[in-house]
């Protein structure tokens, strides 16, 4: 546990930052602690690890409990100086404890990693394993994977086999107009006569 610095691998004492798996891992309802057996892969050794979560529960249990006590002593004191309950020192006492409640909410769900522990994953152990960075160029080669099918798909047979420079050679075969010849397509005057493909005139 650690509040300063990056959690250490057990193994090899590098550090292993959890900010990006924290906020990817499955969590509970309340968004503060991990939902099962979750664990990491140190950057340095590979060594796979699980993330306890003791400490983190010790402190954010004990810190809304010492503020639930604190309020509740300030209410306390402030009624036996009245002598009575007011409303108002109620709702003035509720809001500040809301609040509280509010901000080690967040706390906790954006910096619960701080209070964590790693620890080797014992032999038949099963920890699923979240991992710490998110695979942006795995993602980018997928993604122009993915891009390049969809051009391939959707290109037209005759463009796949043909090149572009060389497309009048599949040109079809045409008659000659004026004397019959047969002519190859990438010919535009009759070869026998000069006759002109489109236009019929010499």
């Amino acid at each position: 546990m650690t509040l300063l610095g990056d959690a250490r691998c057990p193994g090899c004492q590098a550090a292993v930052p959890l900010g990006h798996f924290w906020r990817r891992a499955p969590k509970d309802r309340g968004g503060i602690f991990l939902v099962g057996k979750v664990g990491v892969a140190c950057p340095a050794c590979n060594a796979k690890l699980r993330v306890l979560q003791l400490g983190l529960a010790i402190v954010a249990i004990g810190s809304f409990a010492a503020l639930c006590g604190a309020f509740a002593a300030v209410g306390t004191i402030e009624h036996t100086k009245l002598g009575s309950a007011k409303q108002g020192l109620n709702l003035l006492l509720i809001a500040p404890a809301l609040v509280g409640w509010v901000v080690l909410l967040v706390l906790f769900r954006g910096y619960g990693y701080r209070f964590v522990r790693l620890r080797a994953v014992q032999d038949g152990e099963k920890v699923g394993l979240v991992p710490l960075f998110k695979p942006i160029v795995q993602e980018a080669k997928l993604e122009a994977r993915t891009t390049q099918d969809s051009i391939d798909v959707n290109a037209s047979p005759q463009a796949k086999k043909v090149p572009s420079g060389n497309a009048n050679h599949q040109k079809p075969t045409w008659m000659c107009p004026e004397c019959g010849e047969e002519n190859p397509g990438r010919f535009n005057i009759c070869c026998i006569c000069d006759t002109r493909r489109d236009t019929g005139e010499s």
